[in-house]
């Protein structure tokens, strides 16, 4: 934009790829302080979106600069690296953001089969997502603790994983198998690049693991969150989402928990266990 000038903040430590004057839309609530920005959209074609999500009326949304709107609301610093064609969403300020794909046509029909039709699709608010998620956690917590206080998990010298038979093997001291489960990998989590991806996705995951895992892609019916079904390896804010989409995985799957398969690399696989059997 021209007209350049000041901002609030140190320009110097701009976060984005985009100049700090480059032209934004936001809505007129937003600039008179009157409601926050609960909606951003990283446009396919790079342009940004910060909206209350209340409005997009012509007569409500504003060409804008983009430090204008950014000094108004320290947190939205925290999306500088959201892709184009990402949004994030959140129920209030000071709660966390959540990412996710938007399609670049609105009309496009989702690739898979099991994802069901169109009318089955109902996007959930940021609100309902978050108490959707609240609640996976909660119960895979409970099913954690039974984990623990009824199979032993957590008291083990070590670990294998094998997946073609689709096993994961506990042994004690003695190097003595005493628990073989069966699982299916729900994805996992590397710490380097703060980053998931699905199983169904990994081609380092083989194809019978992978096709047991594609049943976690109607998430994105029963959501409306199209991170569901995003092959890639996608950004999460916070370590703790990786938690969170494996509850989610172990809800939809009613699996009996989830156990965190650690490597040195700093990757994290995550394996729903499906059944379990003492030796």
């Amino acid at each position: 934009m021209s007209n350049p000038h000041k901002h609030s903040f140190d320009e110097a430590r701009w976060p984005f790829d985009e100049p700090v004057n480059t032209a934004t839309f936001t809505t007129r609530h937003v600039m008179d302080g009157s409601l926050p920005v609960l909606e951003v959209f990283h446009d396919h074609d790079g342009e940004w979106q910060f909206l209350c999500g209340t409005t997009t009326e012509q007569a409500d949304v504003k060409l804008v600069c983009m430090g204008c709107v950014l000094e108004r609301d320290a947190s939205l610093f925290e999306l500088s690296d959201l892709p184009p064609g990402w949004c994030a969403d959140r129920a209030a300020p000071g709660e966390s953001w959540i990412r996710d794909v938007f399609p670049e046509d609105e009309d496009e029909e989702a690739e898979d089969d099991e994802a069901g039709s169109d009318e089955d699709f109902v996007r959930m608010t940021a609100s309902e997502f978050e108490a959707f998620v609240d609640a996976a956690v909660d119960e895979l917590s409970c099913k954690q603790d039974a984990l623990i206080s009824e199979h032993g998990f957590g008291d083990f010298e070590r670990w294998s994983f094998d997946q073609a038979s689709e096993k994961l093997e506990m042994f004690d001291e003695a190097d003595k198998k005493i628990i073989e489960a069966d699982v299916i990998d729900i994805g996992s989590y590397a710490r380097q690049s703060n980053t998931w991806k699905w199983a169904w996705g990994n081609e380092h995951v083989l194809p019978a693991l992978r096709e047991k895992s594609r049943r976690l892609k109607v998430l994105e019916r029963i959501t409306g969150r199209r991170m569901f079904i995003v092959p890639e390896a996608f950004k999460l804010d916070e370590e703790c989402m990786a938690w969170e989409l494996a509850a989610i995985g172990v809800q939809h799957l009613q699996a009996m928990g989830v156990y965190r398969a650690p490597h040195e690399s700093g990757l994290n696989t995550f394996l729903a266990i499906t059944a379990i059997r003492h030796f």
